[in-house]
């Protein structure tokens, strides 16, 4: 089955005529993914049939079918920018073309207390706020099969409260979280997507993977894991020092998350 079918043969850059799977015909709606850098869903991406790419104003969006028990389902991945304003005008465009019929954010996450390690998936429930607001629970049966999908995966998954933050947080920063709030980890962009999601009435659930632990902090280097490396080592060379380090947290990281998400998928 060819999912999308696109005028002008290629990836487009507004509308396009979709064709989906059944479970999405009879009304079910398709699953959105959303991480905020590119490197958080490639793996989801390539894990998608019949994959095609589209482009709304500036937003990239893979959509393709994913083989679950019960047949194919359609699945959009997007990588939205990071933070908050990125996150949510992303969603807003995604789930305009495509609404979903559960949305999931994903990417990477920092550990706010001791025993967390890197590449250890963490399972937000409930979503916090930095600073203190409205607390969002996840969906309950959302949560139960992304907990399935990991002890298939044989991956280690921690639950617990996350927070969003504004700034990527100090080993400092991130103990104070921990202790003021009880938040296990740290992110970006979740909070105003859970809150984004309850306003559709859309089952929403937070997946991260730690890439620095508690005691971790990572480099200060403006563009890093935005823009193309040889860019952010033109402004700051000395970063050159810290890439094996990160180079062995992203592996980590990634490998566990991508892992836990393609049997997620898997058993939709």
């Amino acid at each position: 089955m060819e999912l999308l079918r696109l005028a002008d043969g290629g990836a487009a850059t507004g509308a396009a005529t979709v064709e989906v799977g059944p479970k999405e015909e009879a009304g079910g709606g398709a699953t959105l993914i959303l991480g905020a850098l590119p490197n958080e869903v490639a793996g989801v991406r390539r894990a998608l049939s019949s994959r095609k790419t589209l482009h709304l104003d500036g937003l990239r969006l893979d959509v393709g079918l994913v083989e679950g028990p019960r047949g194919p389902s359609t699945v959009v991945v997007a990588a939205t920018g990071i933070g908050r304003a990125r996150a949510l005008a992303a969603f807003e465009r995604a789930a305009r073309e495509f609404p979903p019929a559960r949305v999931l954010s994903v990417g990477f996450c920092g550990a706010c207390r001791d025993g967390i390690g890197t590449g250890q998936l963490v399972l937000g429930e409930p979503l916090l706020n930095e600073p203190a607001a409205e607390v969002v629970r996840a969906d309950p049966a959302l949560l139960e099969s992304v907990r399935r999908a990991a002890r298939e995966a044989g991956v280690a998954l921690v639950e617990g409260p996350c927070v969003t933050v504004n700034v990527i947080a100090s080993p400092g920063a991130k103990r104070s979280l921990f202790e003021h709030s009880g938040a296990i980890a740290c992110e970006m962009e979740g909070h105003p997507l859970a809150l984004a999601s309850r306003a559709r009435g859309t089952p929403f659930a937070a997946l991260y993977s730690v890439f620095d632990t508690v005691d971790e902090a990572l480099p200060n280097a403006a563009g890093l894991g935005t823009e193309p490396f040889i860019h952010v080592v033109a402004r700051r060379p000395g970063i050159l020092l810290a890439v094996p380090g990160l180079a062995l947290r992203f592996m980590k990281a990634s490998r566990a998350l991508t892992r836990a998400l393609r049997a997620w998928l898997g058993a939709l």
